[in-house]
């Protein structure tokens, strides 16, 4: 059993000062009794502890060895099990339950084996024969081995072994064990005799009693046996480990975890390779399941590869983080353009066609990220990316993602771990008090409530699901297929897509560049008013604060005297850009806080966009969370938990589709900690400002112009002649806007998205980058300049109309 000796190798190394200053790569828990301290955190029974296992050349093994190799007079073993072999130590790996060859494997180191199954310490307290006393005695393997020692070893690379425990209550009549002293006694005497003959003071006591059964007695007895070792090691200055078995058997072969915890196919079958210096190479004869001793209880046992994977995954780490830092620095610089130069399809002759057969160093994978992958990422951190809406970032973001990461949990219901559900309901609650939002969308208020989504495509879709729930239980006789969703032709594709994955129908609003393409009160009235008399079920309306194309806000105070006449159209309110900016107070009034404060019955924006959190956080708010719940909850009896049946606790797997989740809060909680709603306000307003700057731009330019009024930090632009003379049929304008936005794009030094307002073609410039200055503004104003110019010179070479 390799994978035993290879933990007592780590478990052994150590200092002669304590067992606190045990070296960290040396690590193994284990539960032990008895205790004799604590090893990081957690009780070891290590006291003093020994040398680096690998220090030692010569192995000197005595008592009950528990397996078939030992012959007693320390001669060669048998013929080799496994190939190859370490012939000083018998020629094998393992064949038995107990392996002290695996001990001398494990080292490199000579083994002396005098051990044998069977053996007692003291066989005149067994009535022994004297024949039997020669090889099943220790203080007879001790006189054996110093008898027949010819030249003397070297206390510094020497170590003895002694197997302790199992006959020495098997043998006796007497198992109440209440006089410990004979046997103690001569354990203390063994040490001594061989300490003072050969110099050595290097021991290690294996203790391998039970094998899975733990008994009052044999624990006193251990503790008196630990007891007098601890007074050798005072008296003779002695180093030693004791080692109990006890654990380690349970911890490895048990049940619950047990050996499944630690790679173990099952019993009968050795451990799965985990790079162990092969010590899988042959299933039969590497581990054992001892099926004849059952485990009692289960111990967790830090092994040597987890100890491996660990240091790895740390200097990897490190490396990470330096790569990433490295990564920003040159964004900031603009060492590297902000679209990626490659072409579709470029990765694939890059890679191999299928996944390698044995896992690769984490050194080449990172090279390989950093020479393949990363050539093929548009930079969406970069200070020149004016495209789409941003992402957020932050480095508080990114920690939190690390450490939400490292647990791994899916915490799709409180009992699942409760920290991320509390956690989530308290910052989402931060959130809404830090928008102003009215404290019936407060997880504390025990009505309504929120949850992050994954996008606000999400949102969107499980406030539907909501509404029409509420709808068919208000109205049963309503049909699906007369069910209708309200949007606008500016409002995200979320509404559409939406309607499809539910097979509901949806009305695009039309909403007029007069009005700045945002949805007004007299277009929803009569909106109503005309799918009623069809016999249509208008609902939901999804409103939009902010749109995608042009920023657009719906006039959330003409609807509400809209709804005030239609108390049974549910309002979902998008406000996945611009909801970020009603923590600035100057922002409120524009966008309507008092009426979706009033109206809305869920509200939705992503801290991805304009909140500094990495992406994916999309927070849902409902103003009743019954109602989002009753469409949602499925409840099988493995999910359900006291806490949940009592309703003391959130579910949040009845707040979404999935049943597992991120762990986001933590993100969240990071950023809004390390910024502060200060912070935030800062930052927005900062985004804000490049934007008018980038406005102040255009609009003293004799080329390019405004398409719709600017919004937070997003612009509308295109080439149109100012002058009335210079006017050009819209056609020949969208082409011309068209032939500009391809040079633009072909530059790939600054990303700027297209759109289509009222028929214009038109294209965006969108600030959101933590990164871009004021000279980055200017920079791509300069190049877009030059770009129109350039753009306009081609046009007019090619189009019949012109520009004169």
């Amino acid at each position: 059993m390799k994978l035993f000796f290879s933990l007592l190798a780590a478990f052994l190394a150590g200092s002669n000062a304590s067992p606190s200053v045990l070296p960290r790569q040396s690590s193994v828990r284990l539960a032990v009794s008895p205790n004799c301290g604590t090893l990081a955190g957690a009780p070891a029974s290590v006291n003093a502890g020994l040398k680096d296992l690998s220090s030692f050349d010569t192995i000197v093994a005595f008592g009950d060895s528990y397996t078939s190799g030992g012959v007693a007079d320390g001669s060669a073993l048998a013929p080799a099990d496994i190939v190859p072999p370490n012939p000083s130590a018998g020629g094998r790996i393992s064949n038995g339950k107990l392996w002290v060859e695996n001990l001398a494997n494990v080292a490199g180191a000579t083994l002396h084996d005098y051990a044998i199954n069977g053996s007692v310490i003291d066989a005149m307290e067994f009535q022994m024969s004297s024949p039997l006393r020669q090889q099943k005695d220790f203080l007879g393997q001790v006189n054996s081995y110093l008898s027949s020692r010819t030249r003397p070893v070297n206390p510094d690379t020497t170590l003895f072994v002694v197997f302790v425990g199992t006959r020495d209550y098997e043998n006796r009549e007497d198992l109440t064990f209440q006089n410990f002293s004979l046997t103690t006694g001569a354990i203390s005497y063994a040490i001594a005799d061989l300490t003072f003959s050969s110099g050595v003071k290097n021991f290690l006591f294996v203790d391998n009693y039970g094998r899975g059964e733990k008994t009052s007695d044999g624990e006193a007895y251990k503790q008196a046996l630990f007891d007098a070792l601890k007074d050798a090691k005072a008296q003779m200055g002695i180093s030693f480990a004791f080692a109990d078995l006890y654990p380690i058997w349970n911890g490895v072969l048990g049940s619950n975890p047990g050996y499944e915890a630690f790679g173990f196919t099952s019993p009968g079958a050795c451990i799965v390779d985990q790079s162990l210096n092969d010590a899988c190479d042959d299933p039969d004869h590497t581990f054992y399941w001892i099926s004849e001793y059952p485990s009692a209880s289960t111990h967790s046992i830090m092994a040597e590869y987890v100890e491996k994977v660990i240091t790895q995954f740390r200097k990897a780490g490190y490396q990470a983080i330096d790569r990433i830092c490295d990564y920003y620095y040159e964004l900031q610089q603009s060492k590297f353009p902000v679209v990626s130069q490659v072409e579709p399809g470029y990765l694939r002759p890059l890679l191999p066609s299928a996944a390698p057969d044995a896992g690769e160093d984490f050194q080449q994978i990172a090279d390989d990220y950093q020479k393949y992958i990363v050539p093929g990422y548009t930079h969406w951190q970069h200070p020149s990316f004016f495209g789409y809406f941003p992402t957020g970032f932050s480095f508080e973001g990114l920690l939190g993602d690390l450490y939400s990461s490292s647990v791994s949990n899916p915490g799709f219901n409180w009992a699942a771990s409760p920290s991320c559900t509390e956690l989530e309901s308290i910052v989402l609650d931060w959130a809404a008090q830090m928008f102003g939002l009215s404290p019936a969308f407060l997880n504390s208020s025990g009505t309504g409530g929120s949850c992050i989504q994954n996008t606000a495509s999400d949102s969107a879709l499980v406030a539907i699901i909501a509404a029409r729930s509420t709808y068919t239980a208000q109205f049963p006789d309503a049909k699906l297929e007369d069910l209708v969703i309200y949007t606008t032709t500016q409002t995200h594709s979320l509404g559409v897509k939406s309607a499809m994955v539910l097979g509901l129908s949806t009305r695009a609003l039309e909403v007029k560049r007069e009005d700045k393409f945002s949805l007004r009160g007299d277009t929803l009235r009569t909106a109503l008013e005309e799918d009623r008399k069809k016999g249509k079920k208008p609902f939901i309306l999804i409103a939009t604060v902010g749109t995608t194309s042009s920023g657009a806000v719906d006039n959330l105070a003409e609807i509400k005297e809209v709804v005030l006449d239609y108390p049974e159209l549910k309002i979902h309110v998008d406000a996945a850009w611009a909801g970020l900016s009603l923590v600035c107070p100057e922002y409120r009034d524009k966008f309507y806080l008092n009426e979706i404060n009033e109206i809305a019955d869920s509200y939705s924006t992503n801290f991805h966009k304009m909140g500094l959190v990495n992406f994916d956080t999309s927070p849902l708010w409902v103003r009743n969370r019954k109602y989002l719940t009753d469409a949602l909850d499925v409840n099988p009896p493995f999910l359900r938990t006291a806490a949940g049946d009592a309703g003391t606790t959130i579910e949040y797997r009845n707040w979404h589709i999935g049943l597992g989740r991120r762990y986001r809060s933590v993100k969240l909680w990071f950023v809004l900690r390390g910024y502060g709603v200060e912070g935030f306000q800062k930052y927005i307003r900062k985004l804000v400002s490049l934007r008018e700057r980038f406005v102040e731009h255009v609009s003293s330019s004799d080329l390019l112009q405004l398409v719709a009024p600017p919004s937070l930090a997003l612009a509308v632009f295109r080439i149109e002649p100012k002058q009335p003379n210079e006017a050009l049929p819209e056609e020949s304008l969208n082409n011309l806007n068209r032939l500009f936005y391809g040079r633009i794009s072909a530059r790939k030094e600054v990303l700027l998205t297209q759109t289509v307002l009222d028929g214009s073609f038109c294209i965006r410039f969108s600030v959101g980058s933590p990164r871009t200055q004021e000279e980055h503004v200017d920079k791509a104003f300069e190049i877009l300049t030059h770009e129109a110019r350039l753009a306009i010179e081609s046009w007019k070479q090619d189009a019949a109309p012109s520009l004169d």
